[in-house]
């Protein structure tokens, strides 16, 4: 979504992908929403307007194809997608997944410039930071808090705004921690 499609601009990419786990529908259905907002408000929102003048807006609502179809969690090769990006943490580098849903996403933000991205999931009321996979505070908690106490006073009436994605159980290998990793921004 940009205010150019047909041509590509000096401007930073955002991604926003959805669906990385075949069972989690709602996260892909959310990601349409936004594309549908985006498209409508366009001429007639100016804060929408500005953000596709602004950038190169890429929605991606389903990652997992086969894991929708199957409405599974991993892929069609029993693979959890969300575990098999290349973190640093056990020594690992910025090399392309070997799942083919993984490495075209790879490929594709790569190819596209994509300077800030998020991973939409759903099932659970909290907004989880990344760096899941240290155990070990990030030193930008207090920022990463304030934003996710701000996202959730705006999204729900009271829930549990924030949460490390580590206290669900350490899950290395995640898309967003290779995303950070490897010099991009999360959403």
């Amino acid at each position: 979504i940009s205010d150019t499609a047909a041509s590509s601009e000096a401007q930073p990419g955002v991604g926003h992908f959805g669906g990385i786990h075949g069972d989690e529908a709602p996260s892909c259905v959310v990601l349409m929403a936004v594309a549908d907002s985006l498209l409508r408000g366009y001429a007639t929102v100016s804060r929408i307007s500005d953000l596709v003048d602004a950038a190169e807006i890429w929605i991606i609502p389903t990652i997992n194809p086969d894991g929708y179809l199957l409405n599974s969690r991993v892929g069609f090769q029993g693979t959890d997608l969300n575990r098999v990006w290349p973190n640093g943490y056990t020594g690992a580098t910025d090399t392309q997944p070997d799942e083919w849903e993984a490495a075209a996403l790879w490929t594709f933000i790569h190819a596209n410039d994509i300077a800030v991205a998020s991973s939409t999931h759903n099932g659970t009321h909290g907004i989880f930071y990344p760096w899941s996979a240290n155990v070990a505070d990030p030193s930008d908690l207090a920022s990463l808090g304030a934003l996710c106490d701000a996202f959730a006073a705006a999204s729900w009436e009271s829930r549990e705004a924030k949460a490390k994605s580590s206290s669900m159980g350490i899950a290395t290998g995640t898309l967003g921690d290779w995303y950070l990793r490897n010099g991009g921004g999360l959403l």
